[in-house]
Order: structure tokens, then C-alpha cells, then sequence
């Protein structure tokens, strides 16, 4: 019976594309940043978010001029990714956590992990996002919806009632009122 061939890791992927998506991302992440904290007027703490960010643009100058050094592409790649896992859960922890519609955003390391890395380092950057997200169900700074929220929800013919938290509430009721069609 002849043997299959031994599975190769996938080819790797050139550390500069990587690079700019990185920097596409980190420029995506700013930009939304700013426009939640100066349009929305969301109150955000907007000097840690902005400090992560901060953090993330020195790894790319870092990484950018480690390129042209090092031929480790993968390992390179791995440690790029594990960095991206960190950086995307604090900067989702300090504006709302799972709450956050950019959260989704997590799996993006692991789709690029999946594309480029092996099956076992791909492994470890799912444990990793896995344990971010458990973190980030617990802990959070919550986002600051409440008038935002309260004219979307009534624009759309809702009501919202709030629960007293000191009587053991603190749940939020949405109302849609029912809405009957009749022919004419």
C-alpha cells in the first residue's frame, strides 16, 4: 500500500503584505476610534484605547524594520498574530467588550493563522482568542449607549424601561408595540 505524502505546512506568506494589512487595520481602528469618541460623543476612555493603538503602530516600525533582518517568516508571523489577538481584546475591553460590534474582528487572526501557520500554531492563537473572549464577557468598560441607544430604539417606534438596580433590576425591557395591518 503506498504511503500519502507527509502534509506540508502552507507556504509562507510574504511578512511586508502582512505589514501593510496590519497598518490598514490599525489605520480602520483609529479612524473608528475618533469617529465613536469626537462624533458619536461617546465617553469612551479614549487615552487607553488611543495608547493601545500607540503600542500597535511601535510593533509594525518594529516589525518592519525586523523584515529585513530575520528569513523566519512563520515564527515572525506567529508572534505578529499573537500580538494582533492582544492588542484587538484590549482595545475591545476599553470600548464594550463583546458589546462591541467590531468584536467579530477576533477571528481575523485565526483566519490568517489557519492561512499561513501550521495546525498547531494555529491551535494556540485559538486558545488565545478563546481566552480573550471569556475575559472580555467578564470584564469590560461598558459602551455608553444610553441616549444613543434610546433615540435608535424610539426612532424605530420602541420604548425602553429600566430596571432599578438596587431593587435587584438592572435589566433593560425594549418594547415594540404591534403593529396591525389593515386593507383598504
Amino acid at each position: 500500500m503506498a504511503r500519502l505524502p507527509r502534509a506540508t505546512p502552507p507556504s509562507g506568506i510574504d511578512a511586508r503584505l502582512i505589514l501593510n494589512i496590519r497598518w490598514l487595520a490599525l489605520g480602520g481602528q483609529l479612524l473608528a476610534l475618533l469617529f465613536t469618541f469626537l462624533v458619536l460623543e461617546m465617553d469612551i476612555p479614549i487615552a487607553p484605547a488611543l495608547f493601545v493603538i500607540g503600542l500597535s503602530v511601535a510593533m509594525n516600525v518594529w516589525q518592519t524594520r525586523r523584515t529585513m533582518v530575520i528569513q523566519h517568516e512563520r515564527d515572525q508571523n506567529f508572534i505578529a498574530l499573537i500580538f494582533d489577538v492582544g492588542q484587538l481584546t484590549a482595545l475591545l475591553y476599553f470600548t464594550g467588550g463583546l458589546m462591541n460590534p467590531f468584536s467579530v474582528l477576533l477571528l481575523s487572526p485565526v483566519v490568517m493563522s489557519a492561512t499561513i501557520l501550521r495546525r498547531r500554531e494555529t491551535l494556540m492563537l485559538i486558545g488565545l482568542v478563546v481566552g480573550g473572549v471569556t475575559f472580555l464577557s467578564l470584564f469590560n468598560y461598558p459602551l455608553p449607549l444610553g441616549d444613543l441607544a434610546s433615540t435608535l430604539i424610539e426612532s424605530l417606534g420602541g420604548s425602553i424601561l429600566y430596571g432599578n438596580r438596587k431593587a435587584g433590576g438592572g435589566e433593560i425591557t425594549i418594547n415594540f408595540p404591534r403593529q396591525t395591518l389593515v386593507n383598504t
